[in-house]
């Protein structure tokens, strides 16, 4: 199973809405993931290993503690536990200047 796929299923089964590259749903919180980058490992002048990077954004309407916030943790245990390496959660803040509404980003890594 390809990483891509393994990541999907993984969030899926935890029942929050997930898709890849976009999405036009403005359902709360959702996860949009994307490919980052593909780096092979060389041996003897031949391709090794492949390591391929994903970007996984999470998005909510409020502040959350990525520590201890119950979703979060979910995703990061869930992904460990299919065998994937993640990265720790960086949170990306911004304000809607028309609606002075703000939007909380989370995002986390799978290497």
């Amino acid at each position: 199973m390809s990483k891509k796929k393994l990541i999907f299923d993984t969030v899926k089964s935890l029942g929050i809405e997930i898709s890849y590259n976009q999405s036009t749903s403005d359902t709360l919180p959702k996860i949009v993931y994307s490919f980052v980058s593909s780096r092979s490992t060389r041996l003897s002048n031949k391709k090794h290993d492949k390591h391929v990077r994903y970007q996984l954004m999470y998005y909510a309407q409020k502040a959350l503690d990525v520590e201890t916030d119950i979703n979060l943790l979910a995703i990061e245990n869930a992904l460990e536990e299919a065998g994937l390496i993640t990265t720790d959660w960086m949170e990306i803040s911004d304000v809607d200047s028309d609606s002075e509404l703000g939007y909380f980003n989370y995002l986390i890594e799978v290497i």
